[in-house]
């Protein structure tokens, strides 16, 4: 029971990473890269709360597949496709 409950979180999260890498792509400029929404906007358009999007952000982060010096910015277009899978 408690295993599938943990797979199903897992699925979940997933879902979302998902989602959020889709939403950036999406919004993202073609030339720069740079991602004209806030954290909270990006959070609403996938229909959730800034809180829940944090943590994939700063997995995106710390892979370098964005930053977040001021605006967001894709740096790695590719590994984010793969991430909206």
């Amino acid at each position: 029971m408690a295993r599938n409950v943990a797979e199903n979180e897992a699925d979940l999260l997933r879902d979302l990473r998902g989602r959020i890498a889709r939403k950036l792509l999406q919004l993202a400029d073609p030339k720069t890269g740079a991602v004209g929404v806030t954290q909270r906007e990006l959070a609403e358009f996938v229909g959730t709360t800034r809180s829940a999007i944090i943590p994939h952000l700063t997995y995106f982060r710390q892979r370098g597949i964005i930053t977040e010096v001021g605006p967001i910015v894709l740096l790695r277009r590719t590994a984010l496709q793969e991430e909206a899978r």
